[in-house]
């Protein structure tokens, strides 16, 4: 791009120069310098005739002598309309201007420390543990089963008590081997007919058993045995004169044996047993505790109103004739479980329906449908 710009500068001074010395030179420099051109020109030798430039060549020659000869005489001269040669515009490009590479200084980095950051002291918040306290629980008011007490209607003192049956003997183990079942023994204390007696065992204090005896003619010093399971298909009620009629263990052919059916557990070493009439009035009672005490046992907590009135009948009283409790009752811790022990009343005393008209028998004392052991 340089060349090019330097050679447009040389062309620009050259025709410069041209229209310069054109105007400095004398006519016949102009004549001369312009003779070739005009025969060079094409132009200009197809317009004008080939005389004019041998007159002009005279002209020239003529005023050279006498220029010589003489001062100079200036002369109108036509000058020749010569026409400027066709310059074709060179096409300038402008020039193509890199521009210089900048290289940017360079900068040493700075090193930045960051700034040290000393975070707070943080003290975690002081907590106050809480107390929680476990909830109250109070336990529900376990009230005892409304017990209705049996009414037990005390003897009128002008009216006597016809004594027809007494409570001899009880058995309260089961023998599922031997077959052998609980049962309540009872001797006849005058003639008479059962109707209307019956037999109450009040360990249930919800469902108290009650049995209630056959209309059955019995006799002075006969023997009843009350077997409380029915085990076996011989064993059946004698209900007529026949007492070997039943069959069955434990039953006896000279006393009479009546039977309750199932085999449910009816009778325990803690518990009330007693006889009515029909007319309501006791007649015999037995209290039994397996663990003496000064209370009863919460199950048998309706003992102790039971006793109360089997106190005011007549029927059960202390030692030393008070209202009975717990410790007044007949102890029988030692059976344990042998079902071949019994309880047994003194049959040769008179009863003083205490604790002292019983005994516990040895081990195979247990005797039903036959007089104590």
């Amino acid at each position: 791009m340089k060349k090019v710009f330097v050679t447009y500068v040389m062309i620009f001074s050259l025709l410069l120069a041209v229209c310069g010395c054109s105007s400095d030179l004398s006519p016949q420099q102009e004549t001369d310098l312009e003779s070739p051109q005009v025969q060079g020109s094409d132009e200009q030798s197809t317009q004008e005739p080939d005389i004019e430039p041998d007159i002009e060549q005279e002209e020239t020659d003529d005023s050279t002598d006498e220029q010589e000869e003489n001062e100079p005489v200036p002369h109108d001269i036509e000058t020749p309309e010569v026409d400027p040669p066709i310059v074709e515009p060179i096409e300038v490009k402008p020039p193509e201007i890199i521009p210089p590479e900048i290289k940017p200084p360079a900068v040493e980095p700075i090193e930045v420390k960051p700034p040290e950051i000393i975070p707070p002291e943080i003290k975690p918040p002081a907590v106050e543990p809480i107390e929680v306290k476990p909830p109250e629980i109070i336990p529900p008011e376990i009230k005892p089963p409304a017990v209705e007490p049996i009414e037990v209607v005390p003897p009128e003192i002008n009216s006597p008590v016809i004594n027809l049956l007494e409570i001899n003997e009880l058995r309260t183990e089961f023998s599922s081997a031997a077959k052998r079942a609980e049962y309540i023994e009872f001797k006849v204390k005058q003639d008479g007919n059962l109707n209307g007696l019956r037999l109450l065992i009040m360990y249930d204090a919800k469902s108290p058993f009650i049995y209630n005896f056959p209309a059955v003619d019995v006799s002075l010093g006969e023997y009843i045995t009350l077997h409380l399971r029915t085990l076996e298909s011989t064993c059946i009620d004698e209900l007529e004169d026949d007492l070997s009629l039943s069959g069955g263990t434990d039953s006896c052919p000279t006393a009479r044996d009546l039977w309750v059916s199932g085999s449910a557990k009816l009778l325990h070493k803690t518990d009330i047993i007693y006889l009515q009439d029909k007319d309501g009035r006791v007649l015999d009672a037995i209290i039994m505790n397996q663990a003496p005490g000064t209370a009863w046992s919460k199950n048998q907590a309706h003992f102790a109103e039971i006793l109360e009135n089997l106190f005011y009948a007549g029927m059960w009283k202390a030692e030393d004739g008070q209202m009975p409790n717990p410790y007044d009752a007949v102890d029988t811790s030692t059976i344990k479980s042998s079902a071949t022990k019994s309880v047994s009343r003194y049959e040769e005393k008179e009863s003083t329906h205490t604790a002292n008209d019983w005994y516990i028998t040895a081990a195979g004392g247990a005797s039903p449908g036959k007089p104590n052991n």
